[in-house]
């Protein structure tokens, strides 16, 4: 089968989709490639969590300002994907992390994120379940998400609008052919050909295996991240430890269960490594410091994602630790490389998927020189709407 387009997108993730909606909503054409199910990589392993940038605030204030301000556009665009909205609570377990909290208080507020301090009988009324060794706690605009929702409605509206996804479908190899792309694509059963103009790598973790099929090496550092996941409800908001994030130190209500999570671990390959019983173990005693547990109770299953680290050169040997920045990337290959019309984006958070998706658009429509075309095309558009 052969099929030509004007953009490829490869990955059907949170990211790819979204790019997907940008591309569409500016009259581009394109096929989105997924080597497996649509956004079953980092954004259906993930937590969910739609961050208001409380818990980067001090360690990363860009990070923590995008993600409150690309927690608030998703809240406007996808209002139904948000299931809880109640102000996560950060608990102040001792006098260093009293202190922390302190520092913490005062970064939310030089950002404009909501921060107030409450009291432990204040916090308690809300959430009964937790264990009384703490001294009060923050609480920040955190909420959560259903992913699978999210990418559910995402795949919904572009199958309606027309357009074409490819699933369990590999990128085998690329070529130019003269101004254009053509990428050799392999199924179970079939080969598919498809010439562009431009193409969009936004496969998360696999970001870096697929540019190597274009002669691009990038420096990276891989991270699996594992949480698990309790048969009850034991909380009713996002509920974290007040200190520099850490494993396990987070306990998320996802409808009538609840996650704990996550490790930080680095690892060679982009894929997910399994739960190990060490990390059950720590999940256990982290979740049994915070709240009261049913002893008869354990995790039902646990569940891996992989996070992409874009080191510098000199960064090669550094130590990996949850203080290296979790920004996004937006890389445009042909300046970079000399690849030209390639484009990957990749890191950031669920929270951020949005952002880089109307970011990599932008790049697109440069590359495809569509920025005059784009104003013409509103303005018609709008003609034509007071036509009718």
């Amino acid at each position: 089968m052969e099929l030509a387009t004007t953009a490829t997108i490869i990955g059907a993730g949170a990211t790819g989709l979204a790019v997907g909606l940008e591309l569409l909503n500016s009259g581009v054409e394109f096929i989105i490639v997924e080597k497996g199910k649509p956004g079953m990589g980092a954004t259906c392993n993930s937590a969910g969590v739609l961050h208001c940038g409380a818990r980067y605030a001090l360690i990363d204030p860009h990070l923590a300002k995008l993600c409150s301000l690309a927690k608030e556009r998703l809240k406007a665009i996808v209002p139904f994907t948000v299931i809880n909205e109640n102000d996560a609570y950060y608990l102040i377990t001792d006098t260093r992390s009293e202190a922390y909290a302190q520092e913490l208080f005062n970064s939310c507020k030089a950002l404009d994120i909501p921060v107030r301090y409450l009291t432990t009988d204040e916090t308690l009324r809300h959430e009964p379940r937790l264990k009384r060794e703490f001294l009060g706690a923050l609480a920040v605009p955190d909420y959560i998400m259903d992913p699978f929702l999210l990418i559910s409605s995402y795949s919904e509206y572009l199958n309606k609008q027309g357009v074409l996804l490819l699933r369990d479908t590999r990128l085998g190899g690329a070529q130019r052919v003269g101004d254009d792309w053509k990428l050799t694509l392999r199924t179970q059963s079939s080969n598919i050909v498809i010439t562009c103009e431009v193409i969009i790598v936004a496969s998360g973790a696999w970001t870096p295996d697929i540019l190597k099929l274009f002669g691009i090496d990038l420096i990276v550092q891989q991270v699996n991240g594992s949480m698990f996941v309790f048969p009850e409800r034991l909380v009713n908001r996002v509920v974290c430890l007040c200190n520099a994030p850490s494993s396990y130190d987070s306990v998320i209500p996802c409808y009538e269960s609840t996650l704990v999570g996550s490790t930080w671990k680095r690892q060679e390959t982009s894929e997910p490594t399994p739960p190990s019983l060490e990390d059950f173990k720590e999940a256990w005693d982290n979740l049994s410091r915070i709240i009261s547990v049913p002893c008869q109770r354990s995790f039902t299953r646990g569940y891996s994602g992989v996070r992409t680290m874009l080191m510098e050169h000199d960064d090669t040997t550094r130590r990996l630790s949850r203080a290296i920045k979790r920004n996004f990337h937006l890389l445009d290959h042909e300046s970079l490389h000399g690849v030209k019309n390639l484009l990957s984006v990749f890191g950031g958070k669920l929270t951020l998927h949005n952002l880089m998706a109307v970011e990599a658009a932008k790049l697109v429509h440069e590359r495809l020189d569509l920025r005059f075309d784009l104003s013409r095309q509103k303005r018609d558009g709008a003609a034509s709407a007071q036509d009718s």
